[in-house]
């Protein structure tokens, strides 16, 4: 399947924007269409039912990932999912969740308390997207001395926080390890 496209616009609309590609033209629905502009790279989901195919995009992966989180909980669709995205950064959204902001939530359109709680407790703590090169070096080093994932990711996160280098690191995990 598609992954992402990389074109330029030459069209938006309200939600939507279209991609010159090869001298074909798609037309993507994306949440905020003025950010888009000149040659992009839109990450892509593509929605199908019986009468129609459609394109949904984003700017990033992160964008694309909670996107996909929103469509698998029950009573959360595509076009639900779309229109929360279009309404709210993703950092207000994870911080909502986190911070279990029912009040935020339910003032997106289409979500009410009941679905707001639903969506708090179907993402809450499972929404880390940034993805931390430093922190997956620090758990190979430990996996390599012997140390299960479970068993150091919390502290290993807690050190990566105070930003020492890898061997600094290592060696401050290992001393808590030991007390």
């Amino acid at each position: 399947m598609f992954d992402y496209v990389v074109g330029n616009v030459v069209d938006r609309g309200d939600d939507f924007i279209v991609l010159d590609k090869g001298g074909f033209g798609l037309l993507v629905y994306v949440p905020s269409p003025e950010e888009f502009e000149g040659e992009v790279k839109v990450f892509l989901y593509i929605h199908l039912k019986e009468d129609s195919i459609k394109l949904y995009g984003f700017k990033t992966i992160q964008e694309r990932r909670l996107f996909l989180k929103l469509i698998s909980i029950y009573g959360i669709g595509v076009k639900h999912a779309f229109s929360i995205l279009s309404n709210i950064s993703i950092q207000e959204f994870l911080k909502a969740i986190e911070t279990e902001d029912t009040t935020t939530l339910s003032s997106l359109p289409g979500i009410g308390k009941k679905t707001a709680h639903r969506v708090i407790v179907e993402l809450k703590g499972k929404l880390n997207f940034e993805r931390n090169n430093k922190l997956e070096e620090l758990l190979e080093a430990l996996s390599s001395l012997g140390y299960e994932k479970k068993e150091v990711i919390d502290i290993a996160k807690e050190i990566i926080k105070e930003n020492k280098s890898i061997e600094e690191s290592l060696k401050e995990v290992l001393r808590r390890l030991q007390s």
